[in-house]
């Protein structure tokens, strides 16, 4: 390597010597498509990704790209477009939706072994339903085995001020929808996005 190599050269040479070709993990690749970051930044960033997964030259040597976030693929604001990727969702995870999460029949395993109520297991964590599968939030699942105690431990590992941003908003009365919730209402949702990921570049919005 070279100082000052850009991480797509360094890739290219890495192929060239070994013809091994290379896994990207990108944790939380929209923190900059999220976040109050100049324009300047933003357009750089997504610069760089198209660099790296749209480029022909470098195509070869990437045999896998895996990036998480939660908010959809970055579509718009770039030349090439990042239209190359499919999306998993926790909401529609296709044939992967039993990796998303715990299913019934593990979290039963994983109760029965440590004498653990699943029944009491599945009233607290057992929040997604999709294609077949009954799917646990493995977070709070392992917290409530290891503590034999049930309690919410998901809420408290990040917090809420995205979510809570989008709420005051109130985009397409999502604020009435809430404190009709917290009331105890029942209130239909459509989980499809039907909005523009980004009307503008300062405000990102998901729905």
């Amino acid at each position: 390597m070279e100082e000052g190599d850009s991480l797509a050269r360094s890739i290219l040479r890495v192929y060239a010597q070994t013809g091994e070709t290379f896994v990207l993990l990108l944790d939380e690749y929209d923190v900059l498509v999220r976040e109050d970051v100049s324009k300047e930044l933003f357009d750089e960033y997504l610069s760089f990704l198209n660099g790296l997964f749209k480029s022909d030259t470098l195509r070869p040597a990437i045999c896998l790209a895996y990036m998480t976030g939660i908010l959809p693929i970055v579509r718009d604001r770039i030349q090439s477009k990042l239209n190359n990727f499919e999306e998993y969702t926790i909401m529609d995870a296709m044939e992967l939706a039993e990796f998303v999460g715990f299913t019934s029949e593990e979290v039963k395993d994983l109760c029965d072994k440590h004498g653990v109520d699943f029944e009491e297991c599945r009233v607290w964590y057992d929040g997604y339903s999709q294609n077949g599968y009954e799917i646990y939030n493995p977070e709070s699942v392992v917290k409530c085995i290891r503590r034999k105690r049930f309690q919410s431990y998901w809420g408290k590992t990040s917090t809420y001020k995205v979510i809570a941003d989008q709420i005051g908003r109130n985009f397409d009365g999502t604020h009435e929808d809430v404190v009709k919730m917290i009331s105890g209402e029942r209130v239909d949702v459509d989980t499809g996005m039907k909005r523009p990921l980004r009307r503008h570049w300062t405000k990102p919005t998901f729905m």
